[in-house]
């Protein structure tokens, strides 16, 4: 449920009583020559549990390596690549070494930065390695490897790089997509990089954002028109770039192969207008919503056997009956939100922006979000607002609540039974509205959200204490 922290003054005493506590990782500026930091991100070892806490300021990176328990290993110091690598992409551990791969805003040239937590030492170069004629499309760490997958430009072909060792010379795998897997409104063949632009697309596409199992995605980021989902075997794409239609890219690594499947969009037939559509895979169920100024569409399908195994409608002029919230319309610069009271107004308000879909199951129910999301502009934003460090493709959880305190949205939530039957009850509270409200009243600064052992954790530079501190929320509240 993605209601504005404001709304839970109701929870004070709770929230204070549980963080109360002092901050599990606090780093004094001593320890960063007091440079102030600018950004953070985190990155854990796969095979050990050490989770690492890289900050980054004017010219410097301080890298802190700790323990799955929180207990500092060492740090060490390193030069920045030049400004013009802007994000943080991928990371590879090999024993108590960490190195991070960056790119530059183009996607076209890259950057290692190396932190050795053995010998105290660092050094960071700008690799041989350049993208041509590609697409970039992401990357995600997997068996400590990264994992980078870009759409050729000439010939319908996916490439995957994998990077170990040697970032240099990451192997790459080409996969071959065959002809009249994705075709145009006039039925003619297209290329995959072209099929991602969207050549029948209602809205921007833009690069995949990574959706992380198990873990809260609120409307700010399933809005995007590219999903990737990972998978045992390797990777889903997911593209709802026609209003009739998602596409299912699924991709092997171990044996490399993609699978295109086609999932017909819940398009009524009696509706005069043109309508908006999106997705959100969960598990082996695809959710798809359709929005149109009269009537909002939904269903649920089996993507194994295609098979569909719910539907639901509601008209303009009817009630919605499978919500458990308040259609409630979040930011704005008159107040921080404020409830709609009918279908009308919400779908009035849905379709000027970008429509989503996303599902939570914090215990036995389904919990399903519809909405729509448009950016506020702020002049304020930079660098990890706006994708900055983590590029859009690393650090989901992190970016996803960047998103949610700087959009505006309009949205409600309903509760399901595992048949899909709509059920009473309460809806929880996500980890971002615990957290939106924790850091209301504090100066906050570099923000990094990550997940340990099944709880979250949120890191900020304090302002005040002229420290970096990261704080605990345990799962359930």
């Amino acid at each position: 449920m993605n209601l504005k922290p404001i709304i839970f003054c109701v929870f004070v005493l709770f929230e204070t009583m549980v963080f109360s506590q002092n901050a599990i990782i606090s780093i004094g500026s001593e320890t960063q020559d007091k440079l102030k930091t600018e950004q953070a991100i985190n990155v854990q070892d796969e095979i050990t549990g050490n989770l690492a806490l890289i900050l980054f300021s004017n010219h410097s990176i301080f890298a802190y390596l700790f323990d799955e328990n929180f207990n500092k290993i060492a740090e060490v110091k390193a030069e920045k690549l030049p400004n013009k690598y802007q994000s943080f992409i991928g990371y590879h551990f090999e024993g108590k070494s960490l190195s991070i791969l960056m790119n530059t805003t183009n996607n076209r040239s890259y950057g290692e930065v190396n932190f050795n937590f053995e010998t105290g030492l660092s050094s960071n170069s700008e690799l041989d390695f350049k993208l041509k004629r590609e697409q970039y499309l992401s990357t995600f760490n997997k068996n400590n490897s990264i994992y980078m997958v870009t759409a050729s430009k000439k010939g319908s072909q996916m490439n995957i790089y994998k990077f170990e060792n040697q970032f240099n010379s990451p192997k790459k795998t080409e996969i071959s997509i065959p002809e009249n897997t994705f075709k145009d409104r006039y039925g003619h063949s297209v290329d995959f990089e072209k099929a991602l632009s969207g050549i029948n697309t209602f809205g921007s596409s833009g690069i995949p954002i990574r959706i992380e199992k198990n873990v809260p995605a609120t409307i700010e980021a399933t809005r995007n028109l590219l999903k990737m989902y990972e998978t045992e075997e390797g990777f889903i794409l997911t593209m709802d770039v026609e209003e009739n239609l998602t596409y299912l890219v699924e991709t092997d690594l171990e044996n490399p192969n993609v699978k295109v499947t086609k999932i017909a969009q819940s398009i009524p037939e009696d509706s005069p207008y043109k309508g908006k559509s999106n997705s959100f895979l969960f598990n082996k169920e695809l959710f798809q919503v359709a929005m149109f100024p009269d009537q909002m569409n939904w269903q649920i399908v089996n993507i194994e056997d295609g098979k569909m195994i719910k539907q639901f409608q509601v008209k303009d002029t009817e009630k919605i009956t499978f919500k458990n919230s308040a259609i409630v319309l979040n930011g704005g610069s008159f107040k921080d939100y404020r409830a709609l009271t009918k279908t009308k107004q919400f779908l009035r308000k849905a379709m000027k922006a970008d429509i989503g879909i996303s599902v939570l199951k914090p215990n036995d129910k389904y919990q399903i979000s519809f909405g729509s999301v448009e950016d506020k502009p702020n002049p304020m934003q930079v660098g990890f607002a706006v994708g900055g460090l983590l590029g859009g493709t690393l650090g989901a959880l992190t970016m996803n609540f960047i998103d949610y305190k700087q959009t505006k949205s309009v949205e409600f939530t309903g509760l399901f039974s595992q048949d899909f039957q709509h059920v009473e009850g309460v809806v929880s509270r996500n980890i971002f509205d615990r957290i939106a409200y924790f850091s209301k009243q504090k100066k906050v600064k570099a923000e990094t959200i990550f997940r340990n052992k099944g709880d979250y954790y949120w890191g900020f530079y304090n302002k005040e204490t002229d420290k970096y501190e990261v704080f605990k929320f345990p799962e359930r509240n």
